[in-house]
């Protein structure tokens, strides 16, 4: 509290911009303080992917945190993803009050891993082969050779479903850039119950990442049934 006012820090992924203005408008008219993210990365502030940047608001999205009575997540249709699920753990732990724009799931059981095969050479009804890309969708080399050649990856084309593949850029320099395209994948496969989505070691051959780097920015895809990871990520991720 301050003074007679309570504190809420907002929390959710910031895709969903106008549901935070909203919410804030709400909230503050209603008599709290309400903290705020300072960009929305996945809303066009692109300076939260320069190196380093999302680092530094993720630590400091905790220190809003301590500073609050409480956290009000937005996650419309009941979407959070990994950083907002860290945040409500992290609230939770320091007995902060949590409270939600849609209702929050109980924390998720361990499932079983699904793995994708080492090697892929058809695909069955309703799966997608996700592969590490450049944005510039030049399908030279590694799985996205396979993914142009086998499964119809088109050129020019590097970013989200491309023939009956999905591919995820793995080459601009930056694991930040790297977790904004997973993360929207995440989305994406959620979205789609339908699909099952092979995930192959992407970023971890031409584009140089290792395994310990990239796996965990799957976290949350990991949760999703229709989404099979590599044996080398599961070993990271269990």
């Amino acid at each position: 509290m301050q003074g007679k006012f309570n504190v809420i820090t907002l929390c959710g992924s910031t895709r969903f911009r106008a549901e935070y203005e909203r919410v804030q408008k709400e909230l503050t008219l209603k008599g709290n303080i309400v903290i705020s993210v300072g960009l929305f990365g996945h809303s066009g502030d692109d300076e939260v992917w320069k190196d380093g940047v999302k680092e530094m608001l993720d630590e400091m999205h905790l220190a809003k945190i301590d500073m609050a009575d409480e956290i009000f997540v937005i996650n419309p249709g009941g979407y959070v993803g990994q950083s907002t699920s860290r945040e409500i753990a992290y609230a939770r732990s320091r007995g902060k009050t949590v409270k939600s724009l849609c209702p929050l799931e109980p924390p998720c059981e361990p499932r079983a891993r699904r793995v994708t095969p080492d090697f892929i050479t058809e695909l069955k009804e309703g799966e997608v082969f996700v592969f590490g890309s450049n944005k510039e969708g030049m399908h030279g080399g590694g799985a996205a050779r396979i993914a142009s050649e086998k499964f119809g990856a088109k050129w020019g084309e590097g970013i989200g479903m491309t023939g009956r593949c999905y591919a995820i850029p793995t080459m601009d320099g930056s694991l930040d850039i790297i977790r904004k395209h997973v993360d929207d994948f995440t989305e994406y496969a959620a979205a789609h119950p339908e699909l099952t989505f092979l995930v192959t070691r992407i970023g971890c051959g031409i584009a140089g990442w290792r395994d310990s780097e990239i796996a965990p920015l799957f976290g949350k895809a990991s949760e999703l049934g229709n989404v099979t990871l590599p044996e080398e990520f599961w070993k990271i991720l269990q």
